[in-house]
Parts: C-alpha cells; sequence; structure tokens
C-alpha cells in the first residue's frame, strides 16, 4: 500500500467516525400503554387553509396481536370545535374501527403493522439527559415515501418512547409535537380492543361494503 492510498483510507475512515451512526437495534416493547400530549398544526397549501389543535391522547400498542388502539380527545383552537374518537386497528382483519359519539365506521385496511424498531435508515442524533436523570437517544426517520421526516426520543435502557415530532410532505403540511407519558410496558386494559356492538349494526355493515 503508497502513501497515498494509506492516505485516502485514513480520510475515509476519519470522515465515516464522525458521521452520526445509524440503527435499528432500538425495540419499544412489543406491548405498551401510554398517555401522549399532542400539539398539531396543519397548512393545507392547496386551499391555503391552516389550523391548530391540541390532543390527549390513550394509547395500546400491541404488536404481538398486531393491534393498535386509542381513544382522542381533540381540542381544534381554529375552529373551536371538540370532539372525542376511539380508533381501534386490528391488522389481522384488515380492520379499522372509528368510534365518534353514536357512529362507527369500518374501512378495510391493506398495510402491515409498523414495527417496534427504529429502522434501519434511521440516523442517532445523539444522547440527552432529563433533569430526573432519565438518558435519552434520539433518532431521525425520514420518510423516503411521501415526503416528511420524524424525530424520536427513546429512553436508553429500554426503549420506552419519550417524545416525537412528526412533519409530512405537502401539499397539506402537518407538524405534530407528541409527549409521551405515564408509559408502562403491556397492555393495562386489554377491553380498549373489544369493537362496540355499534360496529356491527347493519347500517355500519352497509357502509362498511360500500368502502371497499
Amino acid at each position: 500500500m503508497n502513501n497515498f492510498t494509506k492516505f485516502m483510507t485514513f480520510v475515509v475512515v476519519s470522515i465515516l467516525s464522525i458521521l452520526p451512526s445509524t440503527s435499528g437495534q432500538c425495540c419499544f416493547p412489543d406491548q405498551w400503554t401510554a398517555n401522549l400530549v399532542e400539539t398539531t398544526g396543519e397548512y393545507n397549501q392547496d386551499l391555503d387553509s391552516a389550523s391548530l389543535a391540541y390532543i390527549n391522547r390513550e394509547v395500546y400498542y400491541d404488536y404481538t396481536g398486531k393491534q393498535f388502539a386509542y381513544l382522542e380527545d381533540r381540542d381544534n383552537r381554529t375552529a373551536h370545535i371538540k370532539t372525542q374518537t376511539k380508533i381501534i386497528i386490528k391488522y389481522i382483519e384488515g380492520k379499522k374501527y372509528t368510534i365518534v359519539s353514536k357512529t362507527c365506521t369500518v374501512e378495510s385496511i391493506s398495510t402491515s403493522m409498523e414495527s417496534p424498531c427504529i429502522p434501519d435508515d434511521a440516523t442517532s442524533f445523539g444522547t440527552h439527559s432529563y433533569p430526573a436523570g432519565v438518558k435519552a437517544s434520539v433518532w431521525f426517520v425520514p420518510d423516503k415515501v411521501n415526503g416528511g421526516s420524524k424525530r424520536i426520543s427513546v429512553t436508553q435502557e429500554d426503549c420506552l418512547p419519550l417524545s416525537e415530532s412528526i412533519i409530512s410532505g405537502g401539499p397539506d403540511y402537518i407538524l405534530r409535537m407528541s409527549l409521551y407519558q405515564n408509559v408502562t410496558k403491556g397492555i393495562s386494559d386489554p377491553t380498549a380492543f373489544n369493537i362496540p356492538a355499534i360496529c356491527n349494526h347493519k347500517d355500519t355493515l352497509y357502509f362498511r361494503k360500500h368502502l371497499r
């Protein structure tokens, strides 16, 4: 190996050593429960309209059973409208249930449940500590399909979610900031995945049939 080759090898190794690292080895628990406090801002470029909403969610994530559910209280500060919505997604069945008041909408879905692991193409943004001594790792995840990205903060010790910020690609731009609270392993309320009787009503079934 001549001196030039040695020099170039040194340069490449040096550059790689200072680049942010990537890893997909950090994984959330397969089952967890949390409360989320969110602030969502939206700007639709085509309609030239903007909105701001404050959201509180009780979230139930069950990768083992391939299901996801949350109860959401939304305060749309732009339209001055408050709503409560229950979402249940059964990935094995390919169904998404949306319950608002006494109305249930059932949709067919074909997507797979997102893995609980940080993706392999994520970039590490380093670590930091909270005042209580909790050490956190920060990851940047690009959305290569739809544009936009998200930044996720997790505990270093067991990869529990702490915070998340998401920005979507246009023309409907959405910026969502989420703070995870009371995160616990396991499902605190298994009945959260129970499908309400109203979702089996004949009117709901009719609507579901025509969504396909």
